[in-house]
């Protein structure tokens, strides 16, 4: 049977799925399902390419960490300043 750029529906199911839940930054969830379309690829282009999204994913979950741990050192210091 063949399919669409050789691939299986499931994989373009999960990619469509993984693309739409990145744009609204629901990073974790992303990296999930990048991950389930990875393996669901026959392709390996399409397999490396949803492997790569799902690192970026991970990634801006890290990112996200340590703006938030920095923007409370930076608040944590502003407040003592301002009460010295």
């Amino acid at each position: 049977m063949a399919f669409k750029n050789l691939d299986s529906p499931l994989y373009f199911r999960a990619a469509i799925a993984a693309a739409r839940i990145e744009r609204t930054g629901d990073y974790r969830h992303a990296a999930q399902t990048w991950s389930k379309a990875a393996r669901y690829s026959r392709n390996p282009l399409n397999q490396t390419w949803s492997e790569h999204r799902a690192d970026f994913c991970v990634m801006q979950i890290e990112r996200e960490r340590l703006k938030r741990s920095e923007q409370s050192v930076k608040n944590a210091t502003v407040h003592s300043v301002t009460y010295l």
